[in-house]
């Protein structure tokens, strides 16, 4: 069962603490590892993934981080409980599709996060406002080190850190961050975005019906899972490019590194906060063009999703989060809007499927769901 605190307390990237928090909401570096003497956990025995689990905790308490967090078996929590933890970006799919010894380590600030028995023994994953990827990765890096000096890592001098995906063979390392591009995706100016992604980076929008196909190739039986799957912000590389052209959900995008091979930490990191500033500073400038050419029809878009927000009885999550795209829009360029950027962010992580089914347990149902997540607005923005 998931602890009191992660239940009550909001990961630090909810709080827009960086500059450029009103464009960019969070960065993150994650850093894929694997233990010389056991095979990966698609091979692995029981045996030897509980080995592997017993191993990687005894590692986080000798070097201190175990006192400082809690780690959660898998196998001890509730489906919700685990998909929860996914829309927290502290898990990944292919954790909660997984069988046998798994779990995650989770700081006490949720910031830092160590997946065991995922797609790769080890999975570290450091969280941040803004952009900051260097900020990210010199916490993940300072982790690693430490636990490099107690396991044993699965290391080739010709290829670097071994994996069992191929794209996180070299370093290990992916670093992704998500924008919210409102003025750009009105402007038509995406497509000239991502070609200036170079360098083993891609910009993908947030698709709805991604996630699904996501659990579907994970493996993770049932409709239950796909309509939670549905009902979720799932923000990763391999999720945009699987959801197609399915279209952006609420003008939110994805900027991630693409490949480990044969690229330093420096270089990606650096890369990735290059081509993050040049994002923000085109997404700023298409902002001010709108308001000084159109301000009229974006307060009433803004309007229009204030009335919404204070007014319906049933709430889609797509629905929702087309609505807070707007609201943020607005609460930034001080435009009809007066609630913050940090609780929009909390209603954009506490309107998905498993973050209401576990504060609201009789929320079983789409139904039911929709009215929670209307009730949810309606308390932020005041009823009508």
């Amino acid at each position: 069962m998931l602890r009191e605190s992660v239940l009550t307390t909001w990961p630090r990237w909810v709080e827009a603490t960086a500059a450029e928090s009103a464009c960019a909401l969070w960065v993150e570096c994650t850093l894929s590892r694997n233990l010389a003497e056991y095979p990966f956990p698609f091979r692995a025995h029981e045996e030897e993934a509980r080995a592997v689990e017993e191993r990687v905790l005894k590692a986080l308490d000798q070097v201190g981080l175990a006192a400082n967090g809690t780690y959660y078996s898998f196998e001890e929590l509730s489906y919700a409980e685990q998909r929860m933890l996914v829309e927290r970006r502290l898990a990944t799919e292919e954790l909660v599709a997984g069988r046998g010894p798994r779990g995650v380590f989770v700081s006490a600030d949720q910031a830092t996060s160590v997946m065991i028995n995922g797609l790769d023994h080890i999975c570290l994953r450091a969280l941040a406002s803004g952009y900051q990827a260097e900020t990210a990765w010199r916490t993940l890096n300072g982790l690693d080190d430490q636990l490099g000096r107690i396991l044993d890592y699965a290391f080739s001098d010709r290829l670097g850190y071994l994996s069992s995906v191929l794209d996180n063979v070299g370093t290990g390392l992916r670093v992704r961050g998500l924008f919210h591009l409102p003025a750009c995706h009105q402007a038509d100016e995406i497509k000239s975005l991502s070609r200036a992604a170079t360098g083993g980076l891609l910009l993908c929008g947030i698709c709805s019906g991604a996630a699904v196909q996501r659990v579907a190739a994970a493996g993770t039986p049932g409709a239950e899972a796909e309509t939670w799957a549905r009902d979720s912000l799932h923000a990763d590389i391999e999720g945009a490019i699987l959801g197609g052209s399915r279209g952006t959900l609420g003008d939110l995008y994805l900027l991630g590194t693409h490949g480990t091979l044969g690229k330093s930490e420096a270089e990606m990191t650096f890369s990735f906060q290059s081509a993050a500033s040049e994002i923000v500073t085109a997404e700023e400038a298409a902002r001010a063009r709108l308001f000084s050419q159109n301000r009229v029809a974006l307060e009433d878009r803004i309007g229009r999703a204030l009335g919404m927000a204070r007014g319906a009885r049933l709430m889609g999550f797509e629905e929702g989060v087309q609505v807070l795209s707007a609201l943020r829009f607005g609460a930034v360029s001080h435009c009809l809007v007066t609630t913050g950027v940090e609780r929009l962010n909390e209603l954009l992580l506490g309107s998905q499927a498993a973050h209401i089914a576990v504060s609201n347990r009789d929320a079983a149902g789409a139904l039911r769901m929709s009215q929670v997540r209307a009730e949810l607005f309606r308390g932020a923005f005041g009823p009508l």
